[in-house]
């Protein structure tokens, strides 16, 4: 569809719209020029989704341009599985990423909606299936908000300003002046991840370093992420590239996954004083690992955890195999070190991920 057709076609869909009672105004329309200029050629469902996306804001609207559409291209309206925003799906990924739940020309198989994998193992998931979930996982906005800082400005009604008000009495020769006030910025708030990579958990090394990328992306100057295996590697500069793939292939390039976690040493690691330890220092801190130490004791791995417990501002422990039916948390520092860490959630599927992203974006 070239430029000239697309503007007719838009503006002849735009007064159909209009005419049946829907809010196709000049803001919509431009919307979904963008929206079909950004897709491309992507058939009707393309077309459909686009517009779909530009021109209806309540769900009231879907039948009427359902409707519309179907009388207006001469077609039935495809018909799509999804999941209605509000009831936890997450917002779809920018940058051309395809929309998770819908078809393409190309696609001949009825797409899949979320509802249908969002709750599986994400190692258990079909080529298709795996792809829909990098997407949307892609689309997740960990953000853990802000945290008062030392810095203080103008401004506020409650802490005075003894030297601003004193200046301001000098000025007046000693005469009372208006009080002058002070308060505390606020800055955004660190967050730490600390991936494990070893044998035990490779499976969940692929979705748990997506993460990781959408976190970076989300917060790229307040996120700083380690990978955990025979050492601490930081990954954060390979993780700034802004395609997901791009950014794995760097992160494989630094260090190859496999071999035993030496998670006591990493930790040990972390916490020297230096920049790493300013880093955790009122951070929410993520470790994803199932916990084992391979080759150090655990009694050491439980008072690091706890020192590093004391440091953040909350400590989140994500256990990828929790979600496997029948396993127990059976490594020491899950059975006896809880009382230092402030949540243990899964991390095997894509609504354990969407999960985790909200607890970490909890204020």
């Amino acid at each position: 569809m070239t430029g000239g057709d697309l503007a007719a076609e838009l503006t002849g869909f735009a007064n159909a719209l209009r005419a049946a009672g829907l809010k196709a105004d000049l803001a919509r329309l431009g919307l979904a020029a963008r929206a079909l200029l950004q897709l491309g050629p992507r058939g009707r469902a393309g077309i459909y989704w686009a517009t779909r996306l530009a021109f209806c804001s309540r769900r009231d609207d879907l039948p009427v341009f359902d409707a519309v559409f179907g009388a207006w291209f001469g077609e039935p309206v495809p018909l799509v599985a999804v999941q209605v925003p509000g009831e936890g799906a997450a917002p779809p990924p920018a940058g051309g990423a395809p929309v998770p739940g819908t078809a393409t020309a190309a696609d001949e198989p009825t797409p899949v909606g979320t509802a249908g994998w969002a709750e599986r193992d994400l190692t258990e998931l079909a080529p298709a299936e795996r792809a829909e979930a990098n997407a949307w996982i892609a689309a997740l906005r960990p953000r853990p908000g802000t945290r008062r800082a030392v810095r203080q400005v103008p401004g506020g009604r409650h802490r005075v300003d003894l030297g601003r008000t004193a200046r301001a009495m000098l000025r007046t020769c000693g005469e009372p002046a208006r009080l002058r006030y002070r308060r505390r910025t606020r800055r955004p708030r660190r967050l730490v991840l600390l991936i494990d990579v070893s044998l035990s958990v490779a499976a969940y090394a692929d979705p748990l370093l997506r993460f990781a990328h959408a976190a970076v992306r989300t917060g790229p100057a307040t996120t700083e992420v380690f990978t955990v295996g025979t050492g601490l590697v930081p990954i954060t500069a390979a993780l700034r590239t802004p395609d997901p793939e791009a950014a794995l292939g760097g992160v494989l390039a630094l260090r190859p996954r496999g071999g035993g976690t030496r998670l006591g040493a990493g930790l040990a690691d972390l916490l020297r004083p230096g920049d790493r330890r300013r880093a955790v220092r009122s951070a929410v801190v993520v470790i994803a690992s199932d916990g084992w130490d391979h080759g150090g004791q655990p009694a050491v791995l439980i008072r690091r955890v706890a020192r590093l417990s004391r440091l953040a501002y909350r400590l989140v422990w994500v256990n990828p195999l929790a979600g496997r039916h029948g396993h127990v948390d059976a490594a020491p520092v899950l059975r006896h070190g809880r009382r230092d860490i402030h949540e243990v959630v899964p991390g095997h599927s894509y609504a354990a991920l969407r999960s985790l992203a909200e607890l970490v974006s909890r204020r």
